[in-house]
């Protein structure tokens, strides 16, 4: 009992922290429950595509959307293997994403507490506990883990690879051959969780290569890069492209006329803009610090060095990777939409600034100590100081968006997955919010997003995103299809008005139409039948499901001559 006791006293900033994330979590749940029905509901459609795609690997050995055929739709090829063989193992439940994402937070609080006392074995477990407050609740870790996806893995496996990676180019005299392959490893899974985990290992390979360290360089990247690959030959075979759907569709590539250097400029811009401020703030404020850090330790380095100096050079590679990275991520990739995008940059930053802000704030105390130095972590401290009530609204706004956005993908895909399961199992139907759908129900699908669906990506990208209505007619029939659930807003997005967009022969069944939205984009969901008598069936289908409908969901349309049960 005294091991337990001393073992606790030791740790319990991790603990403490652990058991308030859980907390939050089981009051989150408690508190979702009776506004879904009683189920468990993550907060985007996206977690349902993963979650498809598992389910039918594991039940039919199918890496697809649907049981019938593959489709290229993972950029997360490793979270998908994991929760396919938790559904081979345990069979197919909605938990799983939930424990695997709480597993991955309790490692990541570990992970954290564990690379600060080794940059820092001084700090006080007070202050440790706050920074582990600040990443768990600024990035935000509960908000990420209702989102079910791989973003909180990301953000563990991140971290722990640039600080392997960063005591790797500290020390490379030093480096042996089992600290190498372990950040080999890293690499590699850290390639597979998210194709925007290759950032970090493009930046850090490039830097063993700038000391000459050309096989580990070479290595790292060569390793890395397999399971993207891997994936990617297997989906040139089927005849799809080299990388997922979602990223070749939604991605920052440039594939049309504009000048690409002009796309990656606008892109970035936008980003920052949009919602990448945080990662920018956060990139000014490691540059202080760094220089900081360099003024610091100016004068000439021991044969030696001391610990702390030691520290430095592992807390200065680590800046230079993460300004890297984070830099390639706003030109290349997204930020905001549940801040999910950019939160393993977030968290690596909170920790990287940490432990430099606590020396500086030490060291200010003492008159006279690098005086000629202390203009930087000044300036760091005003522009964190700055950047806190950012941090703070980012945080507050996504945890109290996680119910609402629960809620919202409970009233539209959880109900438009138990539409479909009830009425049209096993049917051909268009439907553009594939995940709820295709993980509820077994169906051949027609993609008008084209997430799924290779010959009508293969039109979005030869229409410059664009979808011409009589193709997309023309592909649904060929394929048997005589029911399409859209929804406007993506159908506004791609035509640039409603009607331009839907074909002529379609004809409206019924539309739900939701108010009070949080998360959710489009004001409804339109039903639509290809023909009379699958408009007949249609309707009788849709007047049978009305009184399953949510309260807050307004249904107009054909199938109801006027409102039914609507509370706006």
């Amino acid at each position: 009992m005294s091991r337990i006791r001393t073992w606790a006293a030791a740790q319990w900033p991790c603990i403490l922290t652990i058991l308030l994330l859980g907390s939050t979590v089981a009051l989150l749940i408690v508190r979702s429950l009776p506004m879904n029905g009683g189920h468990l509901i993550y907060g985007l459609d996206d977690s349902y595509i993963l979650m498809a795609m598992a389910k039918n690997f594991a039940r039919h050995g199918v890496w697809g959307m649907t049981p019938y055929q593959f489709t290229s739709s993972s950029s997360a090829p490793l979270w998908t293997f994991l929760v396919a063989c938790c559904y081979w193992l345990l069979g197919v439940h909605t938990s799983v994403p939930l424990i695997l994402n709480l597993l991955a937070a309790a490692l990541l609080a570990v992970a954290v507490q564990g690379v600060l006392w080794s940059l820092a074995p001084s700090l006080p477990k007070t202050y440790v506990f706050v920074v582990l407050l600040a990443v768990f609740f600024f990035a935000p870790v509960p908000h990420l883990i209702f989102i079910g996806l791989e973003h909180t893995l990301h953000i563990l496996l991140n971290l722990v690879f640039v600080f392997l990676a960063a005591q790797l180019l500290a020390e490379p005299e030093i480096a042996s051959r089992r600290s190498e392959l372990r950040l080999i490893m890293l690499g590699v899974a850290l390639g597979a969780i998210r194709y925007e985990g290759l950032f970090a290992v493009a930046v850090v390979a490039t830097l063993l290569c700038f000391q000459r360290r050309w096989r580990l360089g070479i290595e790292l990247a060569g390793w890395s890069i397999v399971p993207a690959f891997i994936v990617g030959a297997i989906s040139v075979g089927h005849g799809w492209f080299w990388l997922p759907n979602s990223v070749v569709l939604k991605g920052n590539l440039p594939l049309g006329e504009t000048s690409p250097v002009a796309a990656f400029l606008a892109h970035f811009a936008n980003n920052v803009v949009y919602s990448g401020m945080r990662v920018v703030r956060l990139e000014g404020v490691v540059l202080i610090l760094t220089l900081w850090l360099l003024r610091k330790d100016h004068a000439p380095t021991p044969a030696v060095p001391t610990p702390e100096q030691h520290s430095h050079r592992v807390q200065i590679w680590m800046m230079a990777i993460f300004l890297a990275t984070a830099t390639l991520h706003l030109l290349l990739a997204s930020t905001g939409w549940f801040l999910r995008y950019e939160a393993y940059l977030v968290a690596l930053g909170l920790v990287l600034v940490s432990v430099p802000v606590w020396e500086f704030l030490r060291e200010s105390r003492l008159p006279g100590r690098f005086r000629l130095g202390r203009l930087p972590g000044y300036a760091a401290l005003g522009v964190l100081a700055i950047s806190l009530g950012l941090f703070w609204e980012a945080g507050y706004d996504a945890i109290w968006m996680t119910l609402p956005g629960m809620h919202d993908t409970y009233r539209w895909h959880y109900h438009m997955g138990t539409f479909v399961s009830k009425y049209y199992q096993g049917s051909s139907l268009v439907v553009n919010d594939i995940g709820a759908v295709d993980f509820m129900a077994d169906i051949q699908l027609t993609d008008p997003h084209g997430l799924a669906d290779r010959e009508i990506a293969r039109a979005r990208l030869g229409g410059r995103g664009r979808l011409a209505p009589d193709f997309l007619d023309q592909i649904a029939r060929s394929r048997g299809a005589n029911v399409a659930l859209v929804d406007d807003n993506w159908l506004e997005f791609y035509r640039g008005n409603l009607r331009s967009c839907v074909p002529k022969s379609w004809l409206l069944a019924g539309v739900w139409k939701f108010h009070n939205r949080v998360v959710l984009a489009p004001p409804g969901l339109i039903f639509y039948a290809l023909n009379e008598i699958a408009k007949t069936q249609l309707i009788k289908n849709l007047q049978e499901y009305a009184r399953w409908v949510p309260p807050d969901v307004e249904q107009v349309g054909p199938y109801t001559e006027k409102a039914v049960r609507a509370k706006p």
